[in-house]
């Protein structure tokens, strides 16, 4: 099981790398920066429109963004499917008819 700490680490870098402050990721957010202090230290969960708003201000690639989400499902104890399993799916879903959803 994934723990929060991997999700919490994984944006801590990324604000990092992005030469952000806490005050400065928070005052994007809209966010107190305590709050956003402490989701950072793990001690609380990302909520889901923070990281819509994280993978906007990150402009992360598709791939890291998923990870971040499969990382917050994880984080939630949830089992997902590799991240991966979309870069296979997409090529197939234009062919997929409605009706085909479940045979």
């Amino acid at each position: 099981m994934c723990k929060m700490s991997d999700l919490s680490d994984f944006i801590k870098s990324k604000r990092i790398s992005s030469g952000m402050t806490i005050r400065e990721m928070a005052k994007r957010l809209g966010i107190a920066h305590g709050y956003w202090s402490n989701i950072e230290n793990g001690l609380r969960p990302v909520p889901s429109d923070v990281l819509t708003k994280l993978a906007t201000i990150f402009d992360l690639p598709e791939k890291e963004e998923l990870h971040m989400y499969v990382l917050e499902t994880k984080a939630k104890g949830y089992n997902v499917a590799p991240y991966d399993l979309l870069e296979y799916l997409t090529p197939h879903w234009g062919t997929l008819r409605e009706d085909d959803h479940y045979r």
